[in-house]
């Protein structure tokens, strides 16, 4: 309940005349309602539908409004109840920096639908976390590896290792990220040769592997407020021996999710490329680096 002058409301009043405003400020561009305002997510947030859209209000936040082609791919992806989770804002009219493209875009709790005008489609930019590990090593070998994970459950794992030395040496390259409030982590690995001057191989040693967990997914509102990862690299243990006997107590974490490059999630299609669109302090899209754009499959 919350209280004016001592007296209580009931939430569901709150809800109706924030709804009601919202409306009123649309000018009734929603059209007629379509059933009575209900309650979602486990009562934090209220909904109102129409034909094609609804309005959203929750007590920390202004009622917001999704309609049209965005609503459309947001409701696909199971409205409320997707990795997107609630609307953040109302539409707002941005041009995508990579393509020049003009179009809307709506952010919600873990993402953002952008909507491009000349062609009608949707895009979607899932919340993401990047992990940079700037120096790694073991003897002749060095470099840098980058993991990041994302709300829709996709990741990316790549890096570059460089051998200055006389001989080529097989090595395992792991990073693993624990999942607050629980004992478990997410861990990636990769394993090379890396040559050295009397080798076959190349000194440069280069991957760029993605995929899809569902565990990310599951674990994002956790790991969306995770602030560190940790990366080895080792030439004496292989395979997920790296993570078991060296990240995990380092991360605090006994037992990890292993990360397996492949597949993506049912309905989408990630690349980890180009700018990326997030959200600033005040509710204003800004655009920034480490890109993750999801298509519909």
């Amino acid at each position: 309940m919350h209280e004016i002058g001592g007296i209580g409301l009931n939430p569901i009043i709150l809800a109706s005349s924030a709804i009601s405003s919202k409306y009123a400020e649309l000018h009734g561009a929603p059209g007629a309602a379509v059933g009575d305002i209900e309650r979602v997510v486990g009562g934090t947030a209220y909904v109102q539908h129409y034909n094609g859209s609804a309005i959203y209000w929750r007590r920390s936040q202004d009622a917001f409004w999704v309609h049209g082609a965005i609503y459309q791919r947001w409701m696909e992806q199971g409205g409320e109840g997707s990795y997107l989770g609630l609307p953040r804002t109302d539409e707002q009219p941005w041009t995508d920096p990579d393509t020049n493209k003009a179009g809307v875009i709506s952010h919600f709790d873990r993402g953002a639908i952008f909507f491009v005008n000349d062609s009608g489609e949707t895009l979607e930019f899932p919340a993401r976390k990047v992990f940079h590990t700037s120096h790694i090593g073991v003897s002749s070998i060095g470099g840098w590896v980058q993991l990041v994970l994302t709300s829709a459950g996709s990741f990316h794992y790549r890096g570059h290792l460089h051998n200055s030395g006389f001989v080529g040496l097989y090595c395992t390259v792991a990073t693993a990220v624990k999942i607050p409030g629980t004992d478990k982590a997410v861990a990636a690995r990769y394993e090379a040769n890396v040559g050295g001057t009397t080798s076959v191989d190349g000194r440069d040693e280069d991957w760029d592997e993605s995929g899809f967990e569902q565990a990310i997914r599951d674990n994002w509102d956790a790991l969306g407020t995770a602030t560190q990862s940790s990366s080895t690299l080792e030439a004496e243990l292989g395979g997920w021996e790296v993570v078991t006997l060296v990240l995990l107590p380092i991360v605090g974490a006994v037992a990890f999710v292993a990360l397996v490059s492949g597949g993506s999630p049912s309905n989408l299609d990630c690349s980890f490329e180009g700018t990326h669109t997030v959200l600033d302090g005040n509710n204003h899209t800004e655009t920034t680096h480490d890109g993750v754009r999801c298509h519909r499959r």
